[in-house]
């Protein structure tokens, strides 16, 4: 029964200049059929500094000759001055875990295949010299065994077409993933200097527009509406023909405001009107006349009707022609002047609105490229894992057919030494 090699494994995480990584650490801790536990070949580049030796790969059958190998000890490798050693240990760190996983998978389907055939190199293969008597198999025979070289020699090169597309393609994922780490870093730079030199002022522009809306849109349209209702009121209670009488100080009665609307009158001169307004202070009245010849200019009492003599004019004044037409035309202007500035200001609350959208539209359009070059970086990452793992597989198997062909081809030569193959054996891959 063949003696079992075994190998003990231990995989955790570590930290590594302040990144995770994914360490694995294989020891064989026993050789089984194989020569020794040397089962790593490592390189030696500092021979004083064994942390810098660098893992090359699994041994080959060959590494263990102790002629055309390399020795099992680090200290006599040195001295005797070799560039390669083999090592019972290999320590290994990686950045994703997929990776990690897919490549202790891959050492192990390496390892499994050395320890298989070394046991067929050892039990079939190696000999000290013996003599061979031909012809030593039926034709017949033999070229069943030449048939099966050349079916293994034409899997062993789909094997190599398979890996070598599996490679161009774990080249092309790797590209992309570089382009899409590089344009999602962009615009998480651009994003950042957009924050930075805009983010106070999309503030200020957001509270001045909503000022300088509310003002446009509230209180200097509700001026507007106050001058123009007091306008259009003032107009249709100021006819044409409206006096403004000034009464003397000596009997002045105050107007009231039950007062307002009633008729009155002028005793001795008849002239009669209506009241429509008055002011207490200055003794003022403002009438409408009943007619233009009503003028209230005499000394004679005027009454309001219901009641007493109120007061004796001292002046009468026609309101329609002349200050109050001014006057409202004064007002109408300013109006329209203040008007005209709130239609301006119309336009730059517009004008406010558009770049207050505007940073918004550009804050959102820049954060969904985030968005999704954060989702383009995701999925090539994962195509690199898939990649890594196809690869992997992809070389396992090339391996596989080129141990299928050597059995093969070996097969043929065990019963016709003289045999050259077409196409030639090949080279064992690098």
């Amino acid at each position: 029964m063949a003696a079992t090699t075994t190998l003990h494994e231990e995989r955790t995480v570590i930290r590594e200049g302040g990144l995770q990584k994914y360490q694995v650490v294989v020891n064989c801790s026993d050789k089984g059929d194989l020569p020794d536990v040397g089962l790593f070949v490592q390189q030696i580049i500092d021979q004083t500094d064994p942390l810098q030796d660098v893992f090359v790969r699994i041994s080959d059958i060959i590494d263990f000759s102790p002629t055309d190998g390399f020795l099992a000890d680090r200290l006599s490798a040195v001295i005797r001055g070799d560039t390669y050693w083999r090592s019972n240990v290999l320590t290994k760190t990686y950045d994703d875990i997929d990776v990690a996983t897919a490549a202790v998978k891959a050492i192990f389907d390496r390892v499994n295949t050395l320890v298989s055939d070394y046991k067929t190199y050892d039990d079939s293969f190696e000999t000290p010299g013996e003599d061979l008597d031909f012809p030593s198999a039926d034709p017949t025979y033999v070229q069943t065994l030449k048939d099966a070289y050349t079916t293994s020699y034409t899997s062993y090169e789909d094997a190599q077409t398979a890996q070598t597309a599996a490679q161009d393609d774990l080249t092309a994922t790797q590209a992309n993933l570089a382009a899409q780490q590089t344009e999602l870093q962009h615009w998480l730079d651009l994003r950042v200097k957009f924050q930075q030199e805009s983010g106070n002022d999309q503030q200020a522009m957001s509270d001045a527009y909503a000022g300088l809306n509310s003002f446009v849109s509230g209180n200097a349209l509700q001026i507007i509406g106050s001058i123009d209702s007091f306008i259009f009121s003032y107009q249709g209670k100021f006819g044409p023909e409206t006096r403004k009488v000034t009464m003397q100080a000596g009997g002045y009665v105050n107007g009231v405001s039950s007062d307002i609307g009633k008729p009155v009158s002028q005793a001795v001169s008849g002239h009669t009107g209506t009241l429509i307004a008055y002011n207490n202070s200055s003794r003022e009245w403002w009438i409408e006349p009943d007619d233009s010849g009503d003028t209230f200019v005499s000394a004679n009492l005027v009454s309001v009707s219901g009641g007493a003599g109120r007061g004796t004019p001292s002046a009468s004044m026609l309101v329609g022609a002349g200050p109050l037409d001014a006057e409202l035309s004064a007002l109408r202007a300013a109006r329209n002047i203040f008007d005209a500035a709130r239609q301006q200001a119309l336009n730059s609350v517009a004008a406010a609105s558009l770049g207050v959208g505007h940073h918004g539209t550009t804050s959102t359009y820049i954060g969904d490229q985030v968005t999704q070059h954060s989702t383009a970086v995701s999925l090539a990452q994962t195509s690199v894992t898939e990649a890594q793992t196809g690869y992997n597989e992809a070389q396992g198997n090339a391996q596989t057919a080129y141990t299928t062909l050597e059995q093969a081809y070996n097969d043929v030569k065990a019963v016709c030494p003289n045999w050259s193959p077409t196409p030639p054996f090949p080279p064992v891959p690098a």
